[in-house]
């Protein structure tokens, strides 16, 4: 490929990147709509409520009876823990757009 070439698909890729985080915001706000402090807030507190859920059924599989436990029990541990993963995995997806200006905070 010649250098002119390079330096064209160069300037032609630079432009498109610099208008990502104007495309982002407008799909995501176009999609989501306005996305506020709460919602960060309030996605915390169910990853909490769930995290306090999962450590539960771990708590509670540890003081039941060894004759007590059966696939059943560890199914439910295994489904609360990829709820719970999968919420922080949500959380953090939030985070990263949020931090490479892909939308911003509303004011309420």
């Amino acid at each position: 490929m010649s250098d002119d070439k390079e330096v064209h698909i160069g300037r032609l890729m630079q432009s498109i990147e610099d208008k990502i985080p104007l495309m982002n915001d407008k799909a995501i706000n176009g999609y989501v709509g306005k996305i506020y402090r709460e919602d960060f807030e309030h996605l915390a507190e169910a990853i909490a409520i769930m995290r306090a859920k999962y450590l539960k059924k771990i708590i509670d599989c540890s003081r039941t009876p060894p004759d007590g436990l059966n696939e059943q029990r560890y199914e439910e541990i295994k489904r609360a823990k990829l709820a719970f993963e999968g919420a922080i995995e949500s959380f953090h997806s939030l985070k990263r757009a949020l931090k490479r200006g892909h939308f911003k905070l509303s004011e309420k």
